[in-house]
C-alpha cells in the first residue's frame, strides 16, 4: 500500500476508555483511501503485535455506511462505520489528519437504537446461545444500547462502562446486573439463563416504546 493510501490511524476501545483488562485488545483503526488496501492492512494482524488488533476502514465504507470486507462469522456482529464516526471525538488520533464526521452519513440515535435492538435479538443472543461469543461480549453490546437509550432521553453519558453506570441511577436497571455479570468469572447456568430471559423482555419492551 502506498503511503498516500493511508489517511489516518485511530485508537479506540477499552484502551482509550481506560477500562482495559488482561484479555482486552488495543483496537487500532487505520483509515485507508481504497477498499483494495484493506486486505494488506488486515494481514498485519499477528501474534507479534498482540494485544493490538488492526481493523481498517476505507473512505468508501464511511461514505456508504457499509462494510466492504467479508466475514465467515455467522451471525455477523460487526458494527457499521457510522458507529465508529459517532464516537470519533472520544478516540485517539495517532497518525494523519482527523476525519470530519459531518462529511459522512450518520444515523440518528433513534434509528441506531432500533438497529441495536434487532442486532442484539437476531445476532448477539443467538451467537451467545450457540457458544460463539461469551456473556461478557453480549453484556458489552447491551451497555452500548443503554447508552443510546440514555442519550435519547437527554442524558449526556460518558462513553464507558463506568460512565453508563453513573448515568443509570436506578440500581434495579438491568444494566447494573450486566455490569456484575460482565466482571464475574464464575456464574451458574441459572444466573445466565435468567439474564437472557430478562434481556429479551427488556428488548421487547424497548422495541414497543421506541
Amino acid at each position: 500500500m502506498p503511503a498516500k493510501g493511508l489517511v489516518a490511524i485511530y485508537i479506540k476501545g477499552s484502551f482509550v476508555r481506560r477500562e482495559m483488562t488482561p484479555v482486552s485488545d488495543v483496537d487500532m483503526v487505520p483509515i485507508v483511501t481504497a477498499n483494495s488496501y484493506e486486505g494488506q492492512v488486515f494481514e498485519l494482524n499477528d501474534k507479534d503485535i498482540s494485544p493490538v488488533m488492526i481493523i481498517p476502514l476505507s473512505l468508501w465504507e464511511l461514505k456508504h455506511n457499509r462494510l466492504f470486507s467479508q466475514t465467515d462469522i455467522t451471525p455477523d456482529t460487526r458494527a457499521l462505520p457510522d458507529i465508529f464516526l459517532k464516537k470519533l471525538d472520544q478516540y485517539k488520533l495517532i497518525y494523519g489528519r482527523p476525519l470530519d464526521p459531518n462529511k459522512f452519513p450518520i444515523r440518528s440515535d433513534k434509528v441506531l437504537l432500533r438497529s441495536a435492538i434487532q442486532k442484539i435479538k437476531k445476532a448477539y443472543i443467538p451467537a451467545y446461545l450457540s457458544g460463539k461469543i461469551g456473556l461478557a461480549t453480549l453484556a458489552k453490546e447491551f451497555f452500548w444500547l443503554v447508552e443510546l437509550e440514555q442519550n435519547i432521553q437527554g442524558q449526556k453519558v460518558q462513553h464507558s462502562f463506568s460512565g453508563i453506570m453513573k448515568a443509570v441511577s436506578d440500581k434495579e436497571h438491568l444494566v447494573h446486573k450486566a455490569y456484575y455479570l460482565k466482571n464475574s468469572s464464575r456464574l451458574s447456568k441459572l444466573v445466565k439463563q435468567k439474564f437472557i430471559y430478562q434481556l429479551k423482555k427488556y428488548l421487547q419492551n424497548l422495541e414497543k416504546s421506541s
